[in-house]
């Protein structure tokens, strides 16, 4: 049975501890993001792509961060893998437009 804290985000699994759910990454690299420290925010999402790499929500943040440090090319790739991922998700979709439109001149 796994007991989970909200406000550590962390799981533990009997004898053995596991890494956090990809949703508190994903949680954790928003929050750092809202603060404004995107180095953190980077690592936070990274990770939650590395235990779930289907996280939709986490390649959203990844493209929101990529769009505020100007890298459009890597917020398209973002954007497109949360649209491939969630196909009916509106959010998504107009910031890959928003991508795409930065990316032409």
């Amino acid at each position: 049975m796994a007991t989970w804290t909200r406000r550590r985000c962390t799981a533990t699994w009997g004898w053995s501890s596991r890494p956090a759910p990809p949703t508190c990454g994903a949680n954790k690299g928003l929050i750092a993001l809202t603060r404004g420290d995107p180095v953190k925010a980077k690592a936070h999402l990274r990770q939650a792509l590395r235990y779930n790499p289907e996280h939709p929500r986490a390649y959203f943040h990844l493209g929101v961060l990529a769009m505020r440090e100007g890298d459009y090319p890597q917020a398209e790739t973002a954007f497109l893998q949360c649209v491939r991922l969630e196909p009916a998700n509106v959010e998504c979709q107009e910031h890959l437009e928003q991508a795409r439109r930065a990316l032409s001149p």
